[in-house]
């Protein structure tokens, strides 16, 4: 499969969509990149918050579920303030963390290099830990592509 990629470097999957092979992460995703948001729309937050999705729920609950097999390519993180914290990317409403971002006296920071696997029907949801310092108006921006085999 991988000797054909320079005679064909793109496919039309089942789905309709087109997909690349994507030598760095050595998969085939999607051409497309497409990005989910998730924040708080509040300033002073302190401790531990889940983020919306959309609106202002701001629960364990609240999250997205994803419709295809997905690889999580980049996340943006920002706020209004200087500040220490952590970002944390939950599955499926479990507590425990399966990717997190550790901010330092910052009030962002791009991760570009990320190849994080998720699957059709997981449950993606963020938190921020703040250590009990004040964090204003905290936003996170996944960017991610639909992943397919050839």
């Amino acid at each position: 499969m991988l000797s054909d990629l320079k005679t064909y470097p793109f496919f039309q999957g089942d789905d309709g969509l087109l997909y690349h092979f994507d030598v760095y992460r050595g998969k085939w995703l999607s051409v497309n990149r497409e990005t989910m948001n998730f924040g708080i729309n509040a300033k002073n937050i302190k401790g531990k918050r889940y983020m919306a999705s959309t609106g202002k729920f701001y629960s364990n609950l609240s999250g997205s579920n994803l419709l295809r097999n997905t690889t999580i390519t980049s996340i943006s993180v920002q706020t209004a303030n200087i500040g220490t914290f952590d970002i944390h990317l939950h599955k499926n409403k479990v507590n425990d963390s399966i990717y997190s971002i550790s901010l330092n006296n910052n009030d962002s920071k791009i991760v570009d290099n990320i190849n994080f696997d998720l699957f059709q029907g997981d449950f993606l949801q963020v938190s921020i830990d703040n250590n009990n310092t004040t964090i204003n108006y905290p936003e996170i921006l996944i960017e991610y592509c639909w992943r397919t085999t050839y």
